[in-house]
């Protein structure tokens, strides 16, 4: 019954951690942001005032729970913005869905092949969704 209890509780204040969380991310969103939504983001550009306010909350949201990794390559803001765009694009109008079991998303400077070795001229790889040990992991040239 304790046992019990006690769990129940880890639980609760799981949850309570996890929501606290999510909220605790929504910042205002820099200026500097903005201009590279509004310059590099066609689909960004074309949503009204209260459409931008919900997709920077949701860039927010992807960027505080995703992790954005280079491979041999410096990785700036605006390619995490366009990597964040990316993912709230096709989920724009379902805002109970989300990327939950993608953890990382590692940006490579070129296509890659099955071993991830870049340069390879057989095979041409610019993109993957990882299984086994990349489980959770997301390969983007």
């Amino acid at each position: 019954m304790i046992l019990t209890l006690a769990l129940i509780g880890l639980l609760l204040l799981f949850l309570y951690w996890k929501s606290r969380r999510k909220t605790s991310m929504v910042k205002a969103v820099p200026e500097k942001w903005k201009e590279i939504l509004q310059k590099k983001v066609l689909f960004y550009k074309q949503l009204d005032e209260s459409g931008r306010a919900r997709f920077e909350r949701d860039v927010q949201q992807v960027l505080g729970s995703i992790r954005i990794s280079g491979v041999k390559t410096e990785v700036d803001i605006t390619d995490r913005l366009l990597v964040a765009s990316s993912a709230v694009i096709p989920l724009f109008g379902f805002p109970a869905w989300g990327y939950n079991h993608l953890d990382e998303v590692l940006l490579y400077p070129s296509s890659f092949d099955r071993n991830f070795q870049m340069g390879s001229t057989e095979e041409i790889i610019t993109g993957m969704v990882g299984s086994g040990a990349m489980e959770g992991k997301m390969i983007l040239s």
